[in-house]
């Protein structure tokens, strides 16, 4: 039969003593372990063998000498208490975390350091653009002619459809004015109204940050431009013109729709055109070329592009000039 500690006496009672609230305490801390794994894992790990042993040995805790008691008893406070706050701050998190989660799509938009901007421009959803539109042309001839108007843009899915109404003139060169000492002549076209008809193809899209710190994100986007032109000359309405067999206003009429300039028309501008000066009887033209359109947000958008001049229609409109380059800027806004 087990004798009670409790009734030792000498030395052996002592290290007796000492070694009961040993296995007191871990019999305590242990089950105490049991119980932070339950509450954070499940109800599943609260079936361990442990738990039969912690059963048994609990009730002994009591019979610990009380000079070690008060010990033992506050390394368990603290032990439960940090346990404790760890599963509450745990489900403090879990919960908290539906609240501060952040979907892709806005993650991408952020800055991401230093390097990356949100930069993405959807042109293709803005009601339209108005721009100005500006170029040179670089013609066959010893000529400097220049172009300006104004230019309405439209996305029409993938496509950019474009309408534009331009000023164009050539000026005279010192090439030019040496030439007109000579009884040669070079073609070219006077003072015009260019209508302009263009659609533009994307091939390539991406979203870009300068690495110049003052320039803002932009989207790119590289297209294919065709598109073609009409020719009116506003002098024609207003000039006496030559005698002819027609009704007053027919022979005018005739001229604006036809892509050919007459004999009354030629004769008409070359009263006040650039020395040296052949008139190009042509008055449609035909164009292919690529262009850069680079949005900036939230609306302002630059264009430059440059085009080249196609004979395409040289049997109609008996162009004398063909296969000339055009190199221009589109500076505009959207909505």
């Amino acid at each position: 039969m087990t004798r009670d500690p409790r009734r030792w006496t000498g030395p052996r009672a002592s290290r007796c003593a000492a070694a009961w609230a040993l296995v007191s305490w871990c019999a305590t801390t242990g089950a105490h372990a049991e119980d932070t794994a339950a509450s954070v894992i499940g109800p599943a790990a609260t079936t361990t063998p442990t738990s039969a042993t912690t059963a048994t040995t609990a009730p002994a805790a009591t019979a610990a000498p009380s000079s070690l008691a008060p010990s033992t008893q506050s390394a368990t406070d603290t032990t439960a208490a940090s346990s404790a706050s760890s599963t509450a701050n745990l489900t403090a998190t879990s919960e908290d975390l539906p609240s501060t989660r952040t979907p892709l799509p806005l993650l991408q938009e952020r800055f991401v350091g230093v390097a990356s901007r949100a930069v993405r421009f959807d042109w293709r959803s803005r009601s339209g653009m108005v721009a100005l539109v500006g170029s040179e042309l670089i013609e066959r001839n010893n000529f400097a002619s220049v172009r300006l108007g104004v230019m309405g843009r439209k996305a029409v899915g993938d496509l950019v459809v474009e309408g534009a109404v331009l000023w164009a003139d050539s000026f005279s060169t010192s090439g030019s004015e040496l030439i007109a000492l000579t009884p040669y002549r070079q073609a070219g076209r006077p003072l015009r109204v260019e209508l302009e008809a263009n659609v533009a193809y994307p091939l390539a899209e991406a979203s870009t940050t300068a690495s110049l710190w003052f320039l803002p994100p932009a989207e790119i986007v590289i297209s294919a431009v065709a598109g073609g032109r009409y020719l009116l000359y506003p002098q024609l309405f207003f000039a006496e013109r030559p005698p002819s067999d027609l009704p007053f206003g027919v022979d005018t009429a005739i001229s604006v729709v036809s892509p050919v300039l007459s004999d009354s028309d030629v004769v008409v501008l070359e009263r006040d055109a650039v020395a040296g000066m052949a008139i190009d009887r042509a008055r449609v033209q035909t164009l292919v070329g690529l262009g850069t359109d680079v949005y900036f947000p939230p609306g302002l958008f630059v264009s430059p592009r440059a085009l080249l001049a196609l004979p395409l229609l040289a049997p109609v409109s008996s162009t004398s000039i063909g296969w000339w380059w055009e190199l221009g800027a589109v500076v505009g806004f959207t909505w």
